[in-house]
């Protein structure tokens, strides 16, 4: 849906910004180092006979641990439950949440019910997900009714849109959702026919490990997933998905013209273009977000439900040499090379991890992406105004599937350099 001219700016944004990282932590290693062996030489030459517990205070004499059982008893009960409500605080998963969109039309509900296993298992909370369930029709389908049940028997939460789909409205729905999630939380973000892979670590593991080497988010390789002979065929319940679509393919970047990643993962700060292949730098969040920087068309001003809006001087305002500066919050300024202050160190800027044993898998070519297809071109290609535009300008997205697979009804798995997994 979206140009991404953004991408080699934010590259060689990041890899700058990199380095002056770099030689910062060298420096602050080098005074960690310093004040340590200070602080040894001084204690080494202390008296010994004090005793203190894991906080750093002063215990009571030992013999003062011989009181009563009872004492003893409920001061341990004191202490487990203590640990269990310090355990439960610093429980990681609480920290991550997931958007997804279900397209209820286009046999949702089969893939609703997996990928909602998918995710689970991989360690996100029901509570944690953030579902919007689309239907065409305007009112609430047997087809709606089944993924809504699959939701309420998993105690999952999800909104309803009922009207024609488009990329447009779904942004403003989403944008109002992730309000929802605290700005250094982590989004999973995966429609419901991607099913991530972090490398045979659950998500809640690989994003911990994220946090701490100081990386604010994920980029994963887009593989799209097709059937043995390359048939369209329908969706079963059984067996799983990577079962019933062995074949991992490049298709969206050989038939349309598409980019082979996709942002899987980022800090609730951060917003991602409409078609979710990359973070919004903040300095080119404001004009993507208010309308012009996302193209033509009737396109609404989504600016004021973001953190961009909220948290203006929290971010580092990394330009590049397109970027609609008139668009700048007021009070903000480019950031330039030299920006090594203190403040400017602790803003928000980007950091992302990028690495092939990442994935996202791609169930979208099955026997219900027909219709679907076909739906979208006609309503994106369809209502041609005075100046005989079409609705919107990436209905040729749609129309390169169309040509390529739908009128086939099938992938050529030579020429989308299909593979066994």
């Amino acid at each position: 849906d979206d140009a991404l001219d953004d991408d080699d700016d934010d590259e060689k944004i990041m890899s700058s910004s990199r380095g002056r990282r770099h030689t910062r932590k060298c420096l602050q290693l080098l005074l960690v180092c310093a004040f340590a062996l200070a602080y040894l030489m001084k204690t080494s030459s202390s008296s010994s006979n004090n005793h203190f517990d894991d906080r750093g205070e002063k215990s009571a004499p030992l013999l003062a641990a011989s009181a009563s059982s009872s004492f003893s008893t409920a001061s341990s009960s004191a202490s487990s439950a203590a640990s269990a409500s310090s355990s439960s605080s610093k429980d990681y998963s609480n920290r991550v949440w997931i958007f997804t969109s279900v397209a209820a039309d286009y046999d949702g509900a089969v893939l609703l019910k997996q990928f909602v296993h998918h995710y689970t298992d991989l360690g996100i909370k029901a509570e944690n997900f953030l579902v919007v369930i689309n239907s065409k029709s305007g009112f609430r389908t047997a087809e709606f009714d089944e993924c809504a049940k699959i939701l309420d028997n998993l105690g999952i939460p999800y909104h309803e849109w009922l009207t024609q789909y488009s990329s447009e409205v779904m942004y403003k729905h989403r944008m109002q959702l992730l309000e929802k999630v605290p700005p250094t939380d982590w989004i999973v973000h995966a429609d419901n026919d991607e099913f991530h892979s972090y490398g045979g670590k659950s998500v809640i593991d690989f994003l911990k490990e994220m946090d701490k080497k100081g990386y604010n988010e994920v980029r994963g390789t887009y593989v799209d997933r097709v059937s043995k002979s390359g048939e369209l065929s329908k969706l079963k319940e059984e067996p799983g998905m990577f079962q019933q679509f062995p074949l991992r393919c490049s298709v969206i970047k050989t038939v349309a013209g598409g980019r082979d990643f996709k942002t899987m993962a980022y800090k609730g700060y951060w917003r991602t273009d409409r078609g979710n292949h990359q973070v919004l730098r903040a300095a080119r969040a404001k004009a993507y977000l208010s309308g012009p920087g996302r193209g033509d068309g009737d396109l609404e001003d989504v600016y004021h439900l973001t953190p961009y809006a909220k948290y203006p001087g929290k971010y580092k305002y990394q330009c590049a040499a397109h970027d609609n500066l008139s668009f700048l919050p007021a009070g903000s300024q480019c950031s330039t090379p030299n920006d090594s202050h203190e403040s400017t160190t602790k803003l928000w800027s980007q950091s992302r991890f990028s690495d092939a044993k990442v994935a996202v898998h791609h169930f979208k070519w099955h026997a219900g992406v027909i219709n679907n297809i076909k739906d979208r071109l006609a309503f994106y290609k369809g209502d041609v105004g005075a100046d005989g535009k079409p609705r919107f300008a990436w209905y040729t997205d749609s129309e390169k599937l169309m040509n390529g697979i739908v009128t086939t009804g099938k992938i050529d798995t030579k020429k989308t350099k299909c593979k066994v997994a």
